[in-house]
C-alpha cells in the first residue's frame, strides 16, 4: 500500500527475507529464552504464504502471538486458519474515517476492512483495531470511534505517527506537541464510556492524571498505570524480516541494528556484552532540556525511543511528553499571578501532592516578585535536592 505514514520498507519484499525454515528456528529459539509475546507485523504479514506456519510455530513454543494486518486480505480462511492455530487475537489498522483511510492508504481499503471486521464478529475471533494519528485523522476519532463500536470493536489501540519514512514526505500530516492533550483527552472519555477499552501504545504520555488513569484501566492486572520507561533492547526486541535484531521494530535506523540470526544465535545477540547499552545503560545525567529536571527522569528517561529520534532528533529529549506540555502551560498561568502568599500557599499544597515540578514554578515566580522571601528560599533549595 505505500501508506502515507510508513516508516518501513513498503511496496516490495526484502530481497533476503527469513525462509520459513529460518523463521521456524527462529521460533524456538524464542521459545527457549521463554519470551511470552510475539506480534507479527509487517508490511503486511498476510502477504507471506507461510504467515500460518510461522505463528504456529511460536504458539507451539507456548508465545502468545497475535497479527498487525492492513485488513485486505482478511477473508473466511485467514480467519479460519488463525482460530485453528490459537491466535491471541488479528489486529487491524484504520486509520480515519474511509476517505481519510484512503488516502493515507489505498482506495476502496476502508470498505475491505469493514468487511473483514463483520466477518471476525461473525467467527468468534477475538480482533482489535489500532489507529496512527496524524493532523488529518485527529478531528475524526470521534466519529470513527462510533464506527468501531457498530462494528463490534472492543479493544482500541491510539498512538501517534511519527516523521519518519514516507510521513516525511507529507509535513501536513505531522502532529505538535500541541496536539497530544487533545488525543489523551479524547482517549479518556472514551475509556470512562466504557463501551471499548482504549490503550494508549508507549509514544503518548507520560505522567499526567488522564493517561496514567487510561493505563491502569487498560493494564488491569498491574498494579498501577504508571509508565516504566522504554524498554526497548530491555525486555522487548525487534527482528526484522531479514533477521537482523533491532530493539524495537519502530526504530528504523540501522545504526541500532545489534546482529542478524544468521550469523548468532539471538541469545548471543541479546546476552553480548555492550549490546542495546545505548537504553540498557542510559541515565537521567545524560537527558537534556526539561527532561534532565523532570522529576520523572529516573523512571521515564524521556520517554519512547522512536519518538524521540523521530521527532526531536535526540534520544535525550522528549518535547512530545504531555507531562512536560502541562507544566509549560503552568508556567504560563503562574506569571500572570502577583499574590506571594497565595503563590507560597499553593506551592506547599502542590509539594504535599508530589506535584514537584509545578510547585517549583510557582516558588520561582515568588522569587521573581519577591527575592528576598525566604520560605519561597527554603521550599525551593528542598526541592532541588530532592
Amino acid at each position: 500500500m505505500c501508506c502515507k505514514h510508513c516508516g518501513t520498507i513498503s511496496g516490495h519484499p526484502r530481497k533476503d527475507e527469513l525462509t520459513t525454515s529460518e523463521a521456524q528456528n527462529l521460533c524456538e529459539q524464542l521459545g527457549e529464552m521463554g519470551v511470552v509475546h510475539v506480534t507479527l507485523s509487517g508490511g503486511e504479514p498476510f502477504l507471506r504464504q507461510d504467515w500460518h506456519s510461522i505463528a504456529e510455530g511460536l504458539i507451539q513454543n507456548n508465545i502468545r502471538t497475535n497479527i498487525i494486518s492492513n485488513g485486505w486480505f482478511i477473508d473466511e480462511k485467514i480467519i479460519r486458519l488463525g482460530s485453528e492455530i490459537g491466535l491471541s487475537n488479528i489486529a487491524i489498522s484504520i486509520d480515519g474515517c474511509e476517505e481519510s483511510h484512503d488516502f493515507i492508504r489505498v482506495k476502496g481499503s476502508f470498505k475491505r476492512i469493514m468487511n473483514a471486521l463483520d466477518l471476525l464478529k461473525k467467527s468468534g475471533m477475538r480482533y482489535v483495531v489500532s489507529t496512527c494519528i496524524n493532523k488529518r485523522n485527529l478531528k475524526e476519532l470521534a466519529l470513527l470511534k462510533d464506527i468501531l463500536i457498530k462494528k463490534g470493536v472492543h479493544r482500541w489501540q491510539l498512538q501517534l505517527g511519527e516523521a519518519t519514512g514516507n510521513l516525511l514526505k507529507h509535513p501536513e500530516l505531522i502532529l505538535c506537541p500541541s496536539d497530544i492533550g487533545e488525543i489523551i483527552d479524547f482517549a479518556y472519555e472514551v475509556a470512562r464510556e466504557g463501551a471499548m477499552s482504549v490503550d494508549l501504545v508507549d509514544n503518548i504520555g507520560y505522567y499526567d492524571v488522564k493517561s496514567t488513569e487510561i493505563c491502569g484501566v487498560s493494564a488491569k492486572n498491574k498494579d498501577s498505570g504508571i509508565w516504566g520507561g522504554c524498554q526497548a533492547g530491555k525486555a522487548v526486541i525487534g527482528i526484522r524480516s531479514n533477521g537482523d535484531i533491532t530493539p524495537c521494530l519502530s526504530i528504523k535506523d540501522d545504526s541500532f541494528i545489534e546482529g542478524n540470526i544468521r550469523s548468532a544465535s539471538l541469545k548471543e545477540i541479546w546476552n553480548r556484552p555492550g549490546a542495546f547499552d545505548w537504553n540498557r545503560k542510559m541515565s537521567r545525567d545524560q537527558l537534556t532540556g526539561f527532561c534532565n529536571k523532570c522529576q520523572y527522569a529516573n523512571l521515564c528517561l524521556g520517554g519512547c525511543a522512536s519518538l524521540k529520534l523521530t521527532m526531536c532528533h535526540s534520544l535525550y529529549n522528549n518535547d512530545f511528553c504531555i507531562y512536560k506540555v502541562e507544566v509549560e502551560k503552568e508556567m504560563e498561568r503562574v506569571k500572570s499571578i502577583d499574590n506571594v502568599q497565595q503563590l507560597v500557599l499553593e506551592a506547599e499544597k502542590l509539594i504535599e501532592e508530589e506535584q514537584l515540578n509545578v510547585a517549583e514554578i510557582y516558588l520561582s515566580r515568588v522569587l521573581e516578585i519577591n527575592p528576598d522571601n525566604k520560605k519561597a528560599t527554603t521550599l525551593l533549595k528542598s526541592l532541588k535536592k530532592q
